[in-house]
């Protein structure tokens, strides 16, 4: 029996900031409002990055096979077909499962440092800060 293995992204959060880290930002947030001590890289640019050939090769290479399918051409009907065939195995085969996961991988990432960077502009103190962490 055939397995399918694909890599599976998860987001662990990490421990909570120092207090000090905690003054340094509250403290750059008072003086400027649009302040991210983290700044992250978009989703889709991260996606882009760690999916590169993926990407290229169902985007670019996808209308290319079929535009080389449907040319009546023997050979070029064959070259179409297989790199056709080649695009669907890569997505289905464990490439869609890897995507996903790594899409929720950076969603729960961007949603917890903004949760983060929200508490830290509502609290009063660190005490109250991590209070909210909890």
């Amino acid at each position: 029996m055939a397995t399918i293995q694909y890599t599976t992204y998860t987001f662990h959060k990490p421990q909570i900031i120092s207090e000090e880290e905690y003054d340094k930002i509250k403290t750059n947030l008072n003086q400027f409002s649009a302040y991210n001590p983290f700044p992250a890289t978009g989703i889709f640019q991260s996606y882009y990055q760690e999916f590169k050939l993926g990407v290229k090769f169902f985007f670019i290479g996808g209308p290319i096979a079929g535009i080389l399918a449907s040319t009546e051409i023997g050979i070029l009907e064959i070259i179409g077909g297989i790199w056709g065939f080649l695009a669907f195995g890569a997505i289905f085969g464990g490439g869609m499962q890897s995507s996903f996961s790594f899409l929720g991988f950076c969603f729960k990432k961007k949603a917890y440092y903004s949760s983060l960077l929200k508490k830290i502009k509502v609290s009063d103190d660190y005490n109250h800060f991590k209070v909210l962490m909890l």
